[in-house]
């Protein structure tokens, strides 16, 4: 496991000085270890010694018979505490940096599950005519725009953190995840341009390929924001994927209630010029993320609530 002292990202003192000098020492145990080693093994040359190896019996636990392997309950696998297990999720929006991901995360997530709410109230009744399986097809252009950008970003990505981090003097800093997110304003453009397209009528290939294009920049917006929390914020990765998924369903849910209805009394247009400047909104709260992102890990690091709560969170 790695040692908790390189984690320079995270802990309070970046001391490089005092890392030097420990490694410089382990080096030099490390050597005098070899030294030792090599000099009991000359001296025990020659020497014949009909030793029987000890050796210890492997544990072989009784296989589970198949009514216990249907069982729904088969013992306690952690002695921690139920409730602080509960909370710990839901404790970690008291993290402003967390919190921010996760509205910009799950967002950006509903905003585009928001046109399959509506796809077929636009596309079954006139001017379209569309059946289902017409209208099925129609999620072929969200897919290849997923796809695309999901190869693009998996291609571009490294190599551009590895070059801001040559510039920065060869530190890295989690804050270069959130680069590739500029592209993501596409995904405003493309909410605005489908509500503009359905609502005039135009044809249904133009209406999926902007689909696509809203997908597309949403690809450039989820993965870096998911891959930042992961860099910046290790210890909470398992609590901040949890919330990510509660904090979208629980969106999700409360938008069922409306934005049918919503889209038939308002119109397209208007709901999605509405949808495209909510993800503008949100973009335009990134570069202050990227100024101020490390400012902010230093504080957390000397003002951790979660510690000062005595709330544990698992990185593993």
């Amino acid at each position: 496991m790695r040692d908790r002292r390189y984690e320079i990202d995270e802990v309070k003192d970046d001391n490089l000085q005092d890392l030097a000098a420990i490694e410089y020492e382990e080096k030099l145990n490390e050597e005098k270890a070899n030294m030792a080693a090599t000099h009991h093994e000359g001296e025990s040359e020659g020497a014949q010694i009909s030793q029987t190896p000890s050796r210890e019996l492997p544990i072989v636990h009784k296989k589970k018979t198949f009514r216990q392997e249907l069982a729904l309950f088969s013992g306690t696998y952690s002695n921690e505490n139920f409730f602080q297990l509960l909370i710990a999720p839901f404790a970690v929006v008291v993290n402003a940096a967390v919190a921010w991901i996760l509205i910009v995360n799950s967002m950006h997530v509903v905003l585009y599950v928001v046109i399959a709410f509506v796809l077929a109230q636009l596309f079954a009744p006139p001017p379209y005519l569309l059946s289902p399986a017409t209208i099925g097809y129609l999620s072929l252009g969200p897919f290849v725009g997923g796809a695309v950008g999901s190869i693009i970003l998996g291609l571009i990505s490294d190599p551009l953190i590895k070059w801001c981090a040559r510039r920065n003097k060869g530190i890295y800093e989690p804050e270069y995840r959130l680069i590739p997110c500029v592209i993501g304003i596409v995904s405003g453009v493309g909410l605005i341009l489908f509500g503009y397209l359905v609502s005039i009528g135009a044809s249904y290939y133009g209406c999926a390929a902007v689909h696509g294009l809203m997908l597309f920049g949403v690809m450039f917006i989820v993965i870096p924001t998911s891959n930042y929390a992961l860099d910046a914020y290790r210890g909470m990765a398992n609590e901040i994927f949890i919330a990510s998924m509660s904090m979208k369903n629980f969106i999700l849910y409360g938008f069922a209630y409306f934005v049918n209805n919503w889209t038939a009394s308002a119109g397209p247009r208007h709901c999605f010029y509405v949808w495209g400047g909510l993800a503008f909104a949100l973009f335009a709260t990134l570069p202050i993320m990227f100024i101020f992102g490390k400012k902010y890990r230093s504080y957390w690091a000397r003002n951790n609530l979660l510690e000062k709560w005595k709330i544990r969170t698992h990185s593993d």
